[in-house]
Formats: structure tokens, C-alpha cells, sequence
């Protein structure tokens, strides 16, 4: 018995021991180190609402919709285990304000967490029209922050309870379709729209209160900016800092204007809908010293400082950014000297119209190939060099007297309007030619083709007595003119298109026409206004040996068309030749053709 209960005893010591031994390496594995000091969740509850809120890295962001009063709300939180959080939240009121927590773990180490409010959007649908300050001021009740639809402020006069402010739109920041600003608004300016974001369009006409259109926040214009005031206007500063983006246009008309801030507009691209002003800029008027957009990229039209309109203090224009715009028109600003365009490439069409003291057109126009260029009363411009570039047309009317136009040898098209004739250099061809003069004797020198039409014009009360182009060789349309003026041209030799030649009634002669070297003419076309003195034309075309088609009209004592025999025989069909109203009236082709010498001559 006692050898058995020695071996009982022995057995139970081993198994205690062996759990001890089990218990103390188990405690030493899971040993508390308390090093979390984490929120694991937060929320605020009010008014039966509860808010729940994000936890990312050290920042707690609780979101509530727009108007939403957070004071007096109650937190509820956890934290990481046998942590503690210094302010305890329970003590904290003011949960619309910024708020710190720090987290202390069980073994001492801290974190800090920032608390931050965010409101949400709070969106009503529907068109709203603002004709009372009562209107204004109820709006703010409903905490709406977008609306859905559009926006009406004093488009109807009301003397009672006009609207004299828009403090009650203080938390609006997106209207989705127009806002329109009328003109019975009394305010001085639009500060109540101050976090307005986006907008479908804004437009005001005819405000004559309103002294600063300042939207410090607005970023986007899905539609256009639209400000439209009469002379008596007061608006002297346009601010909208943070735009970018002006979708269709941007149209200002005011010409007490001294500030312009788009500092951030970088392009108003336009919707493509071919309407009206779609992706233009527009100023009409305006007080302003300098035009500065300096990160303007993309105009998808026009951008225009409008004609008609003045701009008596601008000296410059500077667009450094602008890449692609299709046509710049600039005119009436007498003290402009600058328009900086340098790395504008897509130019399409560049005009600068009254423009006293701009010069430097050169300058201005270098980095484009254009499609066309006009230069209008701008007397301190005395030079285009397009030797280096392409222009398709080119007008220029009334610059410097000396005023040259250099150039490749073959141009595209050219209209002049001076005192003096036009000047070029290095340029033999030009597509067409119009030179409009108040001089009575025109000879220009050194051209040898113009490819279309060639025309000569008298300013007002002046008669034009003669043209001359000594070294003319080809030319596409040219027409006489029933004016008499004498035609000298000594070497044309061919005319691609039409040469109309127009004579009075009274003429008895046609020496004042030299065309004595003309051999081939495409369509020559002759009107005799019914005179009774021209008897023959070779003295006029005495070289001519071709032409598809031939129409003389209203000479009564032209019966000899031998002349173009040789050209009658070649013809094929009867709409190449037609004479009507002539010495034989009526000369057909067939009756051309079977004449011996094409001369109807009585008795011949």
C-alpha cells in the first residue's frame, strides 16, 4: 500500500509541474505591450441624426449636408485597447469647429488626430426667379448649396423691395443652368455669390449699378460669360481669379472697365455649335491700360477687341501662352504699341484696324502662316515682310505713305487702298491685285502676272485717267471700265479667265487701249454701248491668235470680224461665239465658219 501511494504521489507532482511549466511559457508569449493608440470609430449624434465619420491616417472627417448645426452634438468613439484620448470628446461642444485629440497608449506613446467638418452639397431642381430682396434673403433657409435648373435676380422691377444684395446666396456653389442678372439688381457688387464654383452660363445686361463683378471662387463656365452694359455703365473691375474654363464665350461689353483679372482662364474652346460668338472673346470698350491673359491657351474662334467700341488707354496686349486661335481682330485703341502673340502658330486671320501708333506688325504676326491679313488706318505700320511666311490675302488701306510690301516672288492675294501707290519688293506674282487710289495716273512696275482678277478703282470724287503695268505678262480678269481711262498694258501676252472691254458710245478711236502684244485670251467679252464709230478691232488685238469663246455686243458699225476667223474656225460648239447687235446684227458661228474672211462688210 505505501510503495503505491508513493508512486501516486511522484505522478502528481510531475503533472503539476508540467503545467506550471506550461502555464508560465503561455504568459510569456501573450504578454500585454499596450503600444496601440488608434481611433477605431467615431461618430457624432444630433437631433436623432447620427454621423458617421472617416478615419484616415491621423485625420477624423465628419460629412453632414450644407447647414447642418453640429453644436451640442454627442460623440461616441472607440479606441485601442486601455487607451486613453485627451480632450475626453465628451466634453466638446463645438463640433462645427476644428478640433485636436490625443491618443495615449497603455504604454505612454501618443498620437495627435485632427477632427474637421465637411459639408456636403444640399440641391434643389427647379427655376429660380429673385425679383425682392425678401426673395434673396428667404433662399438662405433652404441651405441649398447646387441648384439643379436656373437662376433669376431683379429681371422685373421692384421699387418696394428692390434687391440691394445677394448675402442670402452666401452657400450656393454650383448652379447647373443660367444665372441672370438684371438690370433692376441695386447692389454695387455681387459678394453674396462669392463660393459660387460652377456655372452653366452668367449674364447681366444693362445694370447700371453694379461697380465690381467680382467671382473670387468660380472655376468653370459650362456655357458663357456674358456682360453687356450701356455707355453710362459703372462696372470699372471685372475679378474672377480662379476661372479656367469658359466653355462657348466670353463677351464683355464696358467701357469704364480699368481692371481685368482672368489670370487663370486658359481657354474658351467653344461648343462647336456654330452659333453666334462660339468660342470667342469680345471686349467692347473699355478704360483698360493693359490687356493681360497670361495662360490663355485656346480660343476656338475669334478673339476680337470689337469695332466700333474704343479703347483710348491701351498700350498692350499680352497673350504668352496662346497656342491656337483661328482669327484676332484688334481695332480703335489710338495708343496701342504692343500685341505679344509668341507662340501663337494656327492663326487663320489677323486684322488691326485705327490703330495710330502700332508698328509692329512684323513682330506681331512672325510665328503664323496666315489666310489673311488686314492692316486699316494704322499709319505707323510701314512694313510687311511676309518673304518668310505664307498669307493667302492681304489688305492694307491707308498705313504709312512709304508703306512696302516684301515678299516671296509669288503672293497670294492683294488689296491696297493708300494715298500712294503700293511698293513691293522681291515679288514678281501676285493670285490677284486691287488697287483702290486717289490718285488720276496709276503705273506700278515689276509685276509680271497677277493669276486673277486685276482691278483698278477711284476713290470717292476722283476719275481714275489711266492705269499702267509696264512689265505685265499674264493675268487671269481684268475689265476696262466704261470710264475711258487709258490701259497701258505693253507685254500682256495671255488672259486665263476674262478680259471685258467696255467701250462708250461716243468713242472714236481705241488707242488709249494698249493690249499689243495680247495673244490668247480665254473669253474675250466687248460691249460697244450702241457706238456708231468702231469700224475694226485689229488695231486693238493684233496679235491675237486664241480664244475658247468670244462675246461682242453693241457695236452698229462693226461688220469685220476678220480678225478672229482663225479663232471661229477652231470652235466646236455655238456657245464659244456669240455676236449680237452688230453691224450685220447677228453673226452665228456656222455663218463665221462659212465666210471666207469673217468680214460682213456691205458689199465685200
Amino acid at each position: 500500500m505505501r510503495k503505491v501511494n508513493y508512486w501516486k504521489t511522484l505522478l502528481v507532482v510531475l503533472c503539476t509541474g508540467c503545467i506550471f511549466a506550461a502555464c508560465g511559457d503561455d504568459d510569456d508569449e501573450n504578454l500585454f505591450t499596450g503600444v496601440d493608440n488608434n481611433f477605431l470609430s467615431f461618430s457624432l449624434e444630433s437631433n436623432e441624426n447620427v454621423w458617421k465619420a472617416t478615419i484616415i491616417d491621423n485625420e477624423i472627417t465628419v460629412t453632414v449636408p450644407e447647414g447642418t448645426s453640429l453644436d451640442g452634438a454627442q460623440a461616441s468613439y472607440t479606441l485601442s485597447e486601455q487607451a486613453t484620448v485627451n480632450p475626453n470628446p465628451s466634453s466638446v461642444t463645438a463640433w462645427g469647429e476644428e478640433q485636436q485629440f490625443t491618443v495615449t497608449s497603455y504604454n505612454g506613446t501618443t498620437r495627435t488626430y485632427k477632427y474637421t467638418v465637411r459639408y456636403s452639397a444640399v440641391s434643389e431642381i427647379g427655376t429660380f426667379i429673385l425679383n425682392s430682396q425678401a426673395d434673396v434673403d428667404a433662399l438662405a433657409d433652404h441651405h441649398v448649396t447646387v441648384i439643379e435648373g436656373s437662376l433669376s435676380i431683379a429681371t422685373v422691377e421692384n421699387t418696394e423691395d428692390p434687391v440691394i444684395n445677394l448675402n442670402g446666396l452666401a452657400k450656393i456653389t454650383e448652379v447647373m443652368d443660367d444665372i441672370t442678372i438684371g438690370q433692376y439688381y441695386k447692389g454695387e457688387n455681387l459678394a453674396g455669390l462669392a463660393k459660387l464654383e460652377k456655372v452653366g452660363s452668367i449674364s447681366m445686361r444693362n445694370n447700371s449699378s453694379l461697380t465690381e463683378f467680382a467671382l473670387p471662387n468660380l472655376l468653370s463656365i459650362r456655357g458663357e460669360l456674358f456682360i453687356a452694359n450701356p455707355a453710362e455703365n459703372n462696372i470699372t473691375s471685372i475679378k474672377c481669379p480662379q476661372l479656367t474654363t469658359i466653355l462657348k464665350q466670353c463677351y464683355i461689353q464696358a467701357p469704364n472697365l480699368k481692371s481685368l483679372n482672368l489670370n487663370s482662364l486658359e481657354s474658351i474652346p467653344g461648343k462647336g455649335d456654330n452659333s453666334d460668338g462660339d468660342g470667342t472673346f469680345s471686349l467692347y470698350g473699355s478704360q483698360l491700360v493693359s490687356l493681360d491673359l497670361p495662360v490663355l491657351k485656346q480660343v476656338g474662334k475669334k478673339f476680337t477687341l470689337s469695332l466700333g467700341t474704343k479703347h483710348p488707354e491701351l498700350t498692350q496686349i499680352n497673350l504668352p501662352e496662346l497656342i491656337s486661335c483661328k482669327e484676332v481682330s484688334i481695332g480703335y485703341a489710338d495708343k496701342l504699341e504692343t500685341i505679344s502673340l509668341p507662340k501663337l502658330s494656327t492663326l487663320s486671320s489677323f486684322s488691326i484696324t485705327s490703330c495710330a501708333k502700332f508698328s509692329k506688325l512684323n513682330e506681331t504676326i512672325a510665328p503664323s502662316n496666315l489666310e489673311k491679313l488686314s492692316v486699316s488706318h494704322c499709319p505707323s505700320v510701314t512694313e510687311l515682310d511676309a518673304s518668310q511666311k505664307d498669307i493667302n490675302s492681304i489688305s492694307i488701306t491707308y498705313v504709312d505713305n512709304n508703306f512696302v510690301l516684301k515678299g516671296k516672288e509669288e503672293m497670294g492675294s492683294y488689296a491696297f487702298t493708300g494715298y500712294q501707290l503700293p511698293k513691293t519688293e522681291g515679288i514678281s506674282t501676285f493670285a490677284s491685285l486691287t488697287v483702290t487710289t486717289p490718285l488720276t495716273n496709276v503705273e506700278i512696275s515689276g509685276i509680271k502676272q497677277v493669276t486673277g482678277e486685276l482691278s483698278f478703282q477711284a476713290t470717292a470724287n476722283v476719275t481714275l485717267e489711266s492705269v499702267s503695268m509696264p512689265d505685265l505678262e499674264t493675268v487671269g480678269k481684268f475689265a476696262t471700265g466704261n470710264d475711258n481711262k487709258r490701259c497701258n498694258f505693253p507685254k500682256l501676252t495671255r488672259v486665263t479667265e476674262r478680259l471685258y472691254i467696255n467701250i462708250e458710245k461716243t468713242v472714236t478711236d481705241l488707242s488709249y487701249l494698249n493690249f499689243k502684244s495680247l495673244e490668247s485670251v480665254e473669253f474675250l467679252e466687248m460691249y460697244g454701248s450702241r457706238n456708231t464709230n468702231i469700224t475694226s478691232l485689229e488695231d486693238l488685238l493684233p496679235k491675237l491668235k486664241s480664244s475658247n469663246r468670244i462675246s461682242i455686243r453693241l457695236f452698229t458699225a462693226l461688220y469685220d470680224f476678220s480678225l478672229f476667223k482663225d479663232i471661229a474656225d477652231a470652235m466646236t460648239e455655238d456657245a464659244q461665239w456669240y455676236v449680237r447687235t452688230c453691224g450685220p446684227g447677228t453673226v452665228t458661228l456656222q455663218q463665221m465658219q462659212e465666210s471666207a474672211t469673217g468680214d460682213f462688210t456691205p458689199d465685200n
